[in-house]
């Protein structure tokens, strides 16, 4: 799905309602930071008792936003410069079980922990 145009990205299935909405500026409820580096802002949904079918993260660069996945660190929507979209895939394989572990905790309706940055 890599590469995609906007409206064709949003519509794959994996992509939720939550995802489309938050790169639509219309967040339907808290998103916490979770990391910052490099100029690059990681958030998570919280929301609870909605069905979220892939665990993500969203991306946030300059003018640019991307959804990646977080078992496998592919990209779901959106787009970020080359340097950066491999910034967060790196951060997100070295992160991975706190990641998934965030996730858990907000689908439990819980506050999700800080994850450390990504460092040179």
């Amino acid at each position: 799905m890599t590469n995609q145009t906007w409206p064709d990205a949003l519509s794959h299935p994996e992509v939720t309602i939550y995802a489309q909405l938050a790169h639509q500026n219309e967040v339907v409820g808290p998103m916490p930071e979770v990391s910052r580096f490099f100029g690059i802002i990681i958030r998570m949904f919280t929301e609870t008792g909605e069905q979220h079918h892939v665990p993500h993260v969203h991306a946030y660069y300059q003018n640019d936003k991307a959804t990646f996945r977080i078992d496998n660190g592919k990209l779901l929507a959106g787009y970020l410069p080359r340097r950066q979209h491999r910034l967060v895939e790196e951060w997100i394989e070295l992160y991975q079980a706190e990641l998934l572990e965030n996730w858990s905790q907000a689908d439990a309706g819980d506050p999700i922990d800080p994850v450390p940055p990504l460092k040179r």
